[in-house]
């Protein structure tokens, strides 16, 4: 888009034009992993939380379920690495830390959350719809509990992409 940006003297017919003809416009769904941010909303409407609901949370809730956990994950509230934001490769977002940062995170806090926790098949049906994969649908089912079937849900390779 740069690169068509230059050429063409700043017509931007011309960087659509390269914007659409780029492979990554046509990707699939979930071709991205969730940034820390995302993954955290996400869950936590999934949890049947409305924006309203997380920000009447008092300051030790919000830094214990937010703002540490996004910084463990590796994006610090409101401290992107440059001017330019976030990045979205996802080997940024996916790794060893991150990852067992997630896990951990959706294997604790939905149980502290939300009462009662929902059936987590009717949860990963709600919140994956046709992109669960019938091995996530497999391991929620025979979870020992509910926290635990959500959390595998949350945990799921289909609920980290976006």
């Amino acid at each position: 888009m740069a690169t068509a940006w230059t050429a063409s003297g700043g017509d931007l017919m011309q960087v659509y034009t390269a914007l659409l003809r780029h492979p990554a416009a046509l990707s699939g769904p979930a071709a991205k992993a969730r940034q820390p941010w995302d993954f955290l909303a996400a869950a936590l409407r999934g949890l049947g939380f409305r924006g309203e609901d997380v920000m009447g949370w008092p300051d030790e809730r919000l830094r214990d379920v937010m703002i540490l956990p996004l910084r463990a994950m590796g994006q610090a509230w409101k401290s992107p690495p440059g001017p330019d934001g976030w990045g979205e490769a996802i080997e940024t977002w996916i790794t060893p830390q991150g990852l067992a940062e997630r896990i951990s995170w959706a294997m604790r806090w939905p149980a502290e959350l939300a009462a009662p926790l929902p059936d987590p098949q009717e949860f990963a049906q709600r919140v994956l719809g046709d992109r669960a994969a019938p091995a996530t649908l497999w391991a929620c089912l025979r979870a020992e509990n509910r926290a635990e079937g959500v959390g595998i849900v949350l945990a799921s390779p289909e609920f980290n992409r976006r």
